[in-house]
């Protein structure tokens, strides 16, 4: 008895190291997962308005870095953030890091392994990291290993917007 306490007090001292090892970044400059929309628009001048992929309850808003360079220093890009129920969900960008073997060894440094792989038929792939409340994820071209998106989501609020569309849909069909 002794020994299965030992080795299950060991096991959760290494399940604990690996979830601190996945505190994963809820913020991008002055961005941060969960903000409301009017900080937002506060911050950036920028309303989050509709878009016609958008569910119910969902806006959009996407505002060029450059304008913004104390920051997003060394970030020269488009940057794209998703709303639900008034609440920053999901930030968009071009990664800093193109070639996807490298910014697998840059994340994986930092966070770990990653969590899911998943293979779109269309030679597109996703490599996530997650946690309880967080997923960062990065789209490549299989074919070329070009990098061409990242990802921050509040899993709880884009869970909640998924399950009600799954219930009710209300996103346009393309």
């Amino acid at each position: 008895m002794v020994a299965l306490l030992s080795v299950l007090s060991v096991l959760k001292v290494i399940q604990g190291n690996a979830e601190q090892q996945r505190q994963l970044p809820r913020s991008f400059g002055f961005l941060t997962l969960g903000m409301s929309a009017k900080a937002f628009q506060k911050i950036t001048g920028t309303t989050p308005e509709f878009c016609p992929h958008c569910a119910d309850d969902e806006l959009f808003a996407d505002f060029d870095a450059n304008g913004y360079p104390g920051f997003f220093p060394d970030y020269k890009r488009w940057v794209s953030c998703f709303f639900y129920k008034d609440k920053l969900y999901r930030i968009e960008k071009v990664p800093e890091v193109r070639q996807i073997e490298e910014a697998k060894k840059k994340y994986i440094e930092a966070f770990g392994p990653y969590t899911k792989l998943e293979n779109w038929e269309n030679g597109i792939s996703w490599l996530h990291w997650e946690n309880k409340t967080t997923v960062l994820s990065i789209a490549y071209e299989r074919k070329t290993g070009k990098a061409d998106l990242i990802q921050y989501i509040d899993k709880l609020l884009r869970d909640e917007l998924e399950r009600r569309e799954k219930k009710n849909p209300t996103r346009p069909k393309h």
